[in-house]
Formats: C-alpha cells, structure tokens, sequence
C-alpha cells in the first residue's frame, strides 16, 4: 500500500499526533509519502494567538457583524489552501498514491480537492466536528462535503464518533481510533535529566504537575483555587507548570493574585521529547479542563494518555470522553468547581497507599486498551487495507 498523509498542525497535542503517528504508520508503510510543513518550524500558540489592535475592534462590533467578517475569513482561507489542488494531485499522482489520510480542519481544502481530482480515496483523521457550536456557514458546507466525499473517517472518542454521524459521515466508513502514547518513552525517564534549577525548587515538596499549552480550555483558574486551599493545610504541596502558552501572562498574574508565587514553579517551554523526565519528578498530575461550547469538549488530550504511562495518580476534570479513556487510573472532579479540587489533591496527598494504587492502573490500561501510537497506526493501516479492497484498488 502506497499511502500519503497530509497535517497542517502547528502546534501542542495536534503536532504531537502528526509526528508520532507518522513515525508510527512507517512501520506498515515503509514509502509512507508525508506532508506536514509544521513539523520542523513549529508556531507557538503566543504567536498564533496573540491579540493585536484589529482583534479588540473586531470584538467590540456587533454579532452579527462579526458572524459576517467571520464568514469572510474562513472563506478566504478554504479558498486560499485550495488553490493547492493541483500541487496536491500531482504529489498523488507522482508517486503513485492509492489512499490519502488527512488531519481535518478548515485548512485542508486542496489536500481533499487534489484527492478527488486525483481519484484517490482518502481517510479524515478527525479530532472534533468543526461546525458543532460554529453558525458559520462556510464551515458547516465545507464539513459537510468533506464528510460526505470520504472513504472513511476516524474518531478519538465514542462520543465524537455520534457527533460526527449526526454531522454526515458514514457510519459503515467510521471507526474510533484514540489517541496514543509510547509507554517505553516513561518507563525510562528519570526525573535526574531535568534541570537542577527546577528540580531543586521542588525538592522535598508533593509535586503537582499540570502538562499544557495554557489555552482557554485548561482550566487553570479553578485548579489554582483549589491548590491554594489545600496548601492552607498541606504546605508540603508544591505545583509545577510544564509548557508556554498565550496566556501564560494571565497565568503568571493568577497566581501572583492568590499569593502562591513561593508554591507555584514555571518551567517555560518543554520540548515534548523532555516531557516523560518531567512528569517523572511529580507525584501527582492534573488535568483541569472547561468547557468552552455547549456540546462540550469531545478529544483526548495526549497529555492524559502520557500521564497514564507515566505511572503518576490522576485528577481530571470529569467529562465522559475523558472518563472512558482514564477508568480507575484518575480522580475525577466536576468543572469549575474549587472544592472538589481541594478534596482530591487533599486525597492524594494524605494517601500514599492511594497514590500508588491508581499509578498502578494507567499503565496496565494503555496495554490492555491499546493506546499506543503502534496500535493507532496497526488500525488504521487495516482500515485503509479494508477501503482499497472495497474499491478493488488493494495490493
């Protein structure tokens, strides 16, 4: 099977799936033909999402007047990516392409224009349904097409796979295929190769650690409530925030507010091949999360599945998508909620015998679950297998 696979991700959990996919799918397709131009120049998301002069007008107008500006922009960037249809046929075409696997969003128009063009079947790796909680037509219509046109879709979650039937894909060209993990990568981290500095900031402490791109979603604010209580008590607790983001500002200045700057360390920017050493130095990592749409957030964050395999206690924010991927590796607490962050940072930290009873299980369930980069490219190899022999394209 000659395959190629098209991502246009930038940056935190999308680019970690690009590049450990992709390293993972070459073991079933050696010639595996790649188009990721972010991999190796990634943005970061201060430079996506910095705000700027226009942004605060453009918030001030009125909303219908934003729905239309909006409208406008996604339509200039479809438009734009598919003036790519021909560079993507060609690629197609010249190396002999039978099955396209495409990351979705809004941007990937020319690599699914080129694939029709082409003749060539293609697969929609898909984290979410754009147009969920999106009035915006031009990406409803784009979703639509692109879910209709495709020879199968993949889900991260049971509760995206509905979304996704109900949004127009084929429920007999769907399936669900988690994100992953290389267990391997923690099984031998060792907290000693993080920097002295850090290490020695925390040294003697509980260590609470948070792994993230400090977006709107990670519910920080609660989480810093939370801890701040249950330092009153526990003043052996100590928090390490791992990774940068664009509101690292606001992060910075939250935690100031709640006088925990001696408890709460920032280690900045983290290359991901780092991240196992980190999550080794802790004794307990979090997961804070908030809903920003009415249908709520149906991905797994990767972070979860590496803390998982890290063999660290758990407390995440509940949500089901999240629920049935953790099991009885986690504490789960209700969004937005101080009080049930105090009672379960309060748990782990008084309960030794705890702690190791739910580090036990994440590793156990990655196996047994089968989330593992290995796994995810195993199955989607088959699926891919499966489509070529229904088109009587199989080799």
């Amino acid at each position: 099977m000659r395959a190629a696979y098209i991502s246009y991700a930038d940056y935190g959990g999308p680019l970690v799936h690009t590049r450990e996919f992709t390293i993972a799918f070459r073991e079933f397709v050696p010639d595996l033909i790649v188009h990721t131009p972010f991999v190796n120049t990634p943005t970061t998301p201060k430079r996506k999402f910095r705000e700027t002069t226009a942004n605060r007008i453009f918030s001030r107008l009125p909303a219908p007047l934003r729905q239309r500006k909006l409208e406008f922009y996604q339509l200039r960037k479809y438009l734009r990516d598919r003036r790519k249809r021909s560079f993507f046929s060609r690629l197609y075409i010249e190396n002999d392409i039978e099955i396209v696997i495409i990351r979705f969003d809004v941007f990937v128009s020319g690599a699914i224009s080129g694939a029709l063009d082409a003749g060539i079947p293609y697969v929609l790796e898909t984290n979410g349904v754009l147009s969920w909680d999106n009035p915006d037509l031009v990406v409803r219509r784009f979703e639509r097409r692109a879910l209709a046109g495709a020879a199968g879709v993949t889900a991260v979650t049971g509760p995206l796979h509905d979304m996704l039937i109900e949004a127009g894909a084929r429920p007999e060209d769907l399936i669900v295929v988690p994100n992953g993990v290389r267990p391997e990568a923690f099984s031998e981290a060792s907290p000693e190769e993080v920097p002295e500095s850090i290490r020695s900031e925390v040294e003697g402490s509980i260590v609470v650690g948070y792994i993230g791109t400090f977006a709107p979603y990670h519910d920080l604010q609660t989480l810093l409530e939370g801890f701040r209580i249950a330092r009153g008590s526990l003043p052996e607790l100590k928090l390490l925030l791992i990774g940068a983001g664009f509101r690292d500002v606001s992060t910075v200045e939250a935690v100031d507010r709640s006088r925990l700057s001696d408890a709460v360390v920032f280690t900045g920017n983290v290359a991901h091949d780092q991240i196992p050493t980190y999550a080794a130095l802790c004794d307990i990592l979090v997961n804070p999360l908030r809903m920003l749409y009415e249908s709520g957030f149906h991905g797994v964050p990767i972070k979860l599945l590496e803390y998982m395999a890290a063999g660290r206690p758990i407390i995440s924010t509940d949500m089901p998508n999240l629920r049935e991927v953790l099991g009885g590796s986690a504490l789960m607490v209700k969004e937005g909620s101080p009080e049930e962050w105090v009672g379960a940072l309060t748990n782990l930290a008084t309960d030794v015998d705890l702690r190791e009873q739910l580090g036990r299980v994440g590793p156990e369930r990655l196996v047994d679950k089968g989330f593992t980069w290995r796994d995810n490219a195993r199955i989607v190899h088959t699926f891919c297998r499966k489509i070529l022999d229904n088109t009587g394209e199989g080799g």
